[in-house]
């Protein structure tokens, strides 16, 4: 039988010599009928056919596109001193780029540091500060952070450097980048940091020295929050103006946290890292930062020493004395024009 006839009952009849008009008139409008119909048939597959591909296409889209979930940007807001090149050597993943301080297509970090981030803590205020921070990060910063994607055919970047946190840049990320960026505040414990961070070069090399070569904020840039007077800044000893700055971060971390979704923002200790856990830890960390621990996690060396600095060692008895008399004399730590915490 050939394709759109169909059989009825009236077909199988033997017609009589009177009904024979009648008989073909019935078989031919069946016969329309039924090819109508396969035609219908035929382009109702069709179109079923093409809204699955169209679907296909569809899902197939959003899988290369960057999940909501799995942000593009990733920061670590640290210190410094505190394992931050540790972990951009161990975390690994397909379309992911992680680095510790690239911060120029062509420049050094430290020309970025010395022609842009020490420019920025000298704004004369606050506003000032935010308006010039919310234009580099909107223009320059986003420029190069998608030259890196781009670059490393990646869809998401995993910062690890210290820069971008110390340097009062991560309210104006979250606010230029809301939505596709989280935070992981990583943490030493003060003293260790602050000693940690005195080992790094002679005393006339800090960064409220005649001639800094640390890259770090002093206690006059505009996004200080941790409050100390000028009279008590005199009184501090080198440990305990690292110990400001130590605290300083804090301080703006806690005031980061007012501001940034909780989805968005993570927190970790060194120590934590450290626990013997299977590596629980880290593999949390990884997930909340979208990449994976690499097959060959890096051990991590006390780059003090490799860089042939001298570890500064003193008393636990007087590094307590030490933070106890600065608890006394630091300010408080502004969160808000109504907020702050001071030292209990």
């Amino acid at each position: 039988m050939s394709l759109g006839a169909t059989l009825h009952i009236a077909d199988a009849m033997v017609p009589s010599r009177g009904t024979k008009p009648f008989h073909a008139l019935w078989r031919s409008a069946r016969i329309r009928v039924a090819r109508s119909r396969t035609a219908w048939y035929v382009a109702v597959g069709t179109g079923v056919v093409l809204l699955l591909a169209f679907i296909e296409l569809w899902v197939w889209g959003i899988r290369r596109r960057p999940s909501v979930q799995q942000p593009q940007l990733v920061f670590v807001f640290s210190t410094g001193r505190c394992g931050t090149l540790h972990l951009a050597r161990s975390l690994e993943a397909p379309g992911a780029y992680v680095t510790h301080e690239e911060e120029h297509a062509r420049l050094r970090t430290r020309d970025v540091v010395a022609r842009t981030y020490r420019g920025l803590a000298s704004m004369r205020d606050e506003a000032a500060f935010n308006a010039s921070a919310d234009a580099y990060v909107r223009g320059a910063k986003a420029v190069y952070w998608n030259h890196l994607l781009e670059r490393h055919n990646a869809t998401r970047l995993v910062y690890t450097g210290h820069l971008a946190g110390v340097f009062g840049l991560a309210p104006s990320i979250w606010r230029a980048h809301r939505g596709r960026v989280r935070f992981v505040r990583l943490r030493r414990g003060r003293i260790a940091t602050a000693l940690s961070l005195m080992a790094l070069g002679p005393e006339d090399e800090d960064p409220w020295s005649v001639r800094p070569r640390r890259w770090f904020p002093t206690p006059a840039a505009p996004f200080a929050r941790l409050r100390v007077e000028p009279a008590a800044w005199e009184r501090f000893n080198r440990f305990q103006r690292w110990l400001w700055f130590v605290d300083d971060v804090e301080c703006r971390w806690q005031a980061l946290r007012r501001e940034v979704d909780a989805d968005a923002l993570w927190e970790v200790s060194l120590e934590e890292l450290a626990v013997m856990d299977g590596g629980a830890k880290w593999r949390e960390l990884a997930a909340f930062m979208g990449v994976n621990v690499g097959k060959t996690k890096s051990t991590r060396h006390n780059s003090i020493q490799s860089k042939k600095r001298v570890k500064q060692t003193f008393d636990e008895a007087v590094l307590r004395e030490w933070d106890e008399d600065y608890r006394k004399l630091v300010g408080p730590c502004m969160l808000d024009d109504r907020t702050s915490y001071r030292w209990e």
